[in-house]
């Protein structure tokens, strides 16, 4: 009895060392995200974003909570971020500051185009972190505004 309950164990054990090893797609992560916001859990909402941008969303969500619509739509987390499906998936990979802080490290890429079934399509570029896929605010602001093109509707 005791053996097989040691080698049930190891396989338990096995298995979970197996999964734990696999990050979810970044649709998922993406979906996730969507959920945290459609659900009005902030922290949730905040933990799509890398820690170098989560900052930035949670002062962004305030200016939203205080001017409430007042407020552009550019910069409301919500209105530009949160969208119903994910359409596309482009994987790649760059040498970017996303995750790592201060250096620039080869990072896997994902370009997710993502709708509201009411034609806006907008793209949003993910990063793989050591914690899972995660949104760079700082990077997609930028690539917005250096390619307003890629944003229709917006």
């Amino acid at each position: 009895m005791t053996t097989n309950m040691v080698r049930m164990g190891a396989l338990v054990l096995v298995g979970f060392l197996g999964l734990a090893g696999c990050s979810e797609p970044p649709e998922k992560a993406y979906e996730r995200m969507v959920f945290h916001a459609k659900m009005g859990n902030e922290k949730g909402f905040l933990s799509g974003f890398t820690k170098r941008s989560q900052k930035v969303v949670k002062t962004m969500l305030a200016l939203r909570r205080t001017y409430g619509s007042q407020s552009s739509e550019t910069a409301d987390p919500y209105l530009s971020l949160v969208l119903d499906k994910v359409t596309q998936v482009e994987k790649s990979t760059e040498k970017v500051r996303a995750c790592q802080g201060a250096s620039k490290a080869e990072t896997n890429v994902a370009v997710l185009t993502v709708t509201n079934d009411d034609e806006t399509y907008r793209k949003i570029k993910m990063f793989e972190c050591e914690e899972g896929w995660k949104v760079d605010a700082l990077i997609l602001q930028g690539d917005w505004n250096k390619n307003p093109e890629n944003e229709e509707d917006r």
